[in-house]
């Protein structure tokens, strides 16, 4: 408020950092057992502000002794363009992997995004997608074959044309935050 970030007429009201620091460790709480059972932890936060939330929720995992660089992947979003470039600056400062998000979260639009150079550098892109692509070809692997899709060819059905680039990148950005942890 004393450099006039957080405007009240807005409704920012920028959290302090030891109200973000309690939150943040008790909301991580054991992260390496998190860890035994995922390959990472995925956070949203859908007003980040200046990216504080973020920050505090990795250095609780630092006081656990796990290595945020390599097991956190965020993504921030906020509707004050001030506020995002802060918080990209931050977290690209820090090397926290992160897609950083211009856009109103309640609306689920989108009007920029960035990601840090830890998410490029740590091949966040392909280890976002991977487990995806998994999960999605042992579900196909598993259903039950019929006699009547092989029996009946005049039933099958034309597949429907591919979506836009940009509709499916929107997708998933949007399927992305669905799975990943809110902070609150």
């Amino acid at each position: 408020m004393s450099l006039e970030l957080g405007e009240r007429g807005k409704g920012q009201f920028f959290t302090p950092y030891p109200v973000s620091s309690l939150m943040a460790r008790m909301t991580a709480g054991d992260v390496k057992e998190q860890l035994k059972q995922q390959d990472h932890i995925a956070l949203n936060e859908p007003a980040c502000g200046a990216g504080g939330m973020v920050i505090a929720y990795a250095e609780a995992m630092l006081d656990q002794d796990v290595n945020y660089q390599h097991y956190l992947h965020a993504t921030l979003q906020d509707i004050d363009s001030t506020a995002v470039h802060m918080a990209y600056v931050q977290l690209s400062l820090l090397h926290v992997p992160a897609i950083v998000i211009h856009g109103n979260s309640l609306a689920m639009t989108e009007w920029a995004h960035w990601v840090t150079p830890a998410h490029v550098l740590g091949g966040w892109d392909k280890r976002l997608y991977f487990p995806r692509a998994v999960r999605a070809m042992r579900e196909v692997l598993s259903m039950p074959a019929t006699e009547d899709l092989v029996s009946s060819p005049q039933e099958v059905s034309v597949p429907p044309t591919p979506t836009p680039i940009a509709e499916s990148a929107t997708q998933y950005v949007v399927n992305q935050r669905r799975e990943q942890l809110a902070l609150f």
